[in-house]
């Protein structure tokens, strides 16, 4: 167990056999290893340090072909003590990384065009449990990677035991399988995966960008070797670790927290055919005034994926706060809901400690480095969810990136476009007029989330569960993209919720909602984006 705890309720068991500590959206994976700093955090909310994942690694492709343009010129070649250079370098082998890489693999497959990855844990498993809907990661290509499936999702919203149940699949991702999917891609198409850190980037020629990195050998004992790479186009997924990511203003994120175990509970009681996404009951904590005025003051929900009628995974979470809620204070809250719950943990396999940034600044669109994943704004800002998306946005950012490839390559070295113009068509890809109209609807709920108490919120997802599922789910699947269905969204929100509610919704748009709030809900042609 993570030094530092102390549960209240049932005793913590004794046998932990490992320990995660990772930032998740739900669903995000950060590289914070790839800096040149790392942070630790057993409880007390600070930021946790990242143990990524990484199993192996593609061989590049040596042979050079027509049809892209050569970026590495004579007297350049692969070796470690010469420059290297490179189209697309991607720092980051999370979700984000290794997916566009392996979806620009497929599109500059058997060209000229060289795509390099690095990361600083490549042989280390991703740290996160990602849950998904399964018709999303379906969506996505790698519907094959989900490790157990429930059919039905249940939500508890009220402060009764009343329960409200879905037939809409819900998928536990294997990660590890995610993983040696995404390397294979990799490696069937030539994109080099490897072991390093970036430690500064150089912009100041005008057709690439130099990155000084270090390798990291095979060999723990040998020394780092340091090199520099010349890249057309650099990508930072490196999830929030931001080290080359600049915003718009000041990022200011609200935080999602959660602690987890997969653990051994004889006879939980969880149906076997349903997960639960969210229990907002609050029970537990009824004891005395102090327990009341915590459990309304800081709203938790536990989230728990029945693996077999022992084996569970149970995670408490706080949805979304400043500051965050203290690993220590969810792990304590998980025990005591456990042992009111009647649920015996003998055995504990794995703890998680997630820490998701949500919303916050958008970041600039004209600058070199292009960021994607987390690093590129893609967590949702009121749900913390991010795979998905960032599984389906690769393919889309991958063919922009072979496009712009492609022009450069029918056009004369004198008259290629400086790098800093290839980026701001990318930016400009990712982050269109109406991705960016959609984030600011979604912002504004995640900034109300993040201001109410536990009845308001339960009487908010009470509403929100009542709308048709396509409405709802359309919600925390990144749908929503036209104005009207954020409007008729809004609108039936509104009517169902309660007066208590709807007063909140009125003051946060008036107040706090501003120009970007009411420009998402009308037609594009009147709010076109600067």
């Amino acid at each position: 167990m993570a030094p530092g705890f102390v549960s209240i309720g049932a005793p913590t068991p004794k046998s932990v056999q490992s320990q995660r500590v990772c930032d998740w959206d739900g669903f995000v994976n950060r590289s914070e290893t790839l800096l040149s700093r790392r942070t630790k955090c057993h409880g007390g909310g600070a930021v946790p340090a990242v143990v990524g994942m990484s199993v192996a690694s593609g061989e590049a492709a040596s042979e050079r072909r027509s049809g892209f343009v050569c970026t590495e010129g004579d007297g350049h070649d692969s070796n470690r003590g010469d420059v290297k250079v490179v189209d697309v370098f991607v720092i980051g082998g999370g979700p984000a990384g290794l997916a566009l890489a392996a979806a620009l693999g497929k599109h500059v497959c058997g060209s000229s065009a060289k795509v390099m990855v690095m990361d600083a844990t490549l042989n280390k498993r991703w740290p996160a449990n990602y849950g998904v809907w399964m018709h999303e990661l379906e969506a996505s290509g790698y519907g094959d990677c989900a490790s157990i499936t429930w059919p039905k999702t249940a939500v508890f919203m009220r402060g009764d035991d009343h329960k409200q149940s879905f037939q809409i699949p819900y998928a536990r991702v294997d990660r590890d399988k995610l993983k040696a999917k995404l390397l294979h891609e990799c490696a069937t198409n030539g994109i080099e995966v490897v072991a390093g850190v970036v430690n500064s980037v150089d912009e100041s020629d005008s057709t690439f960008t130099a990155l000084s990195i270090q390798y990291f050998e095979s060999d723990s004992n040998a020394e780092p070797q340091k090199s520099v790479v010349n890249a057309r186009l650099v990508i930072d997924a490196t999830g929030h670790a931001l080290k080359f990511i600049q915003f718009q203003n000041e990022h200011e994120p609200g935080f999602q927290a959660a602690y987890g175990i997969e653990c051994e509970a004889p006879n939980h009681g969880f149906p076997l055919d349903e997960m639960v996404l969210m229990d907002y009951r609050d029970a537990h904590m009824r004891a005395n005034a102090v327990d009341r005025e915590a459990a309304q003051n800081v709203p938790l929900f536990l989230y728990a994926m029945p693996i077999d009628n022992d084996r569970i995974f149970l995670e408490e979470t706080s949805l979304i706060a400043t500051p965050p809620v203290s690993f220590e204070f969810l792990k304590e809250q998980l025990y005591r809901r456990l042992d009111f719950m009647g649920v015996n943990v003998s055995s504990v396999s794995e703890e998680e400690f997630c820490l998701i940034p949500m919303g916050g600044a958008m970041p600039r669109l004209d600058q070199r480095v292009v960021a994607f994943g987390g690093a590129a704004g893609f967590v949702h800002p009121a749900t913390g969810y991010s795979l998905t998306r960032t599984l389906k946005q690769a393919s889309v950012t991958a063919a922009a990136i072979a496009q712009e490839l492609s022009v450069e390559s029918s056009s004369s070295p004198s008259s290629s476009s400086p790098a800093s113009q290839m980026s701001e068509r990318l930016w400009a890809q990712i982050w269109s007029p109406e991705r960016q109209r959609q984030r600011d609807f979604l912002l504004f709920g995640g900034d109300l989330l993040q201001k109410v108490t536990l009845n308001p919120l339960r009487e908010f997802f009470a509403a929100f569960f009542d709308l048709p599922v396509e409405l709802w789910s359309d919600f925390l699947a990144f749908g929503l993209m036209d104005p009207a269905e954020r409007l008729e969204y809004g609108v039936r929100m509104f009517f169902l919720t309660s007066n208590r509610v709807r007063l909140l919704l009125i003051q946060e748009a008036l107040l706090n909602g501003g120009a970007p709030f009411w420009l998402s809900v009308v037609p594009l042609g009147f709010n076109s984006v600067p």
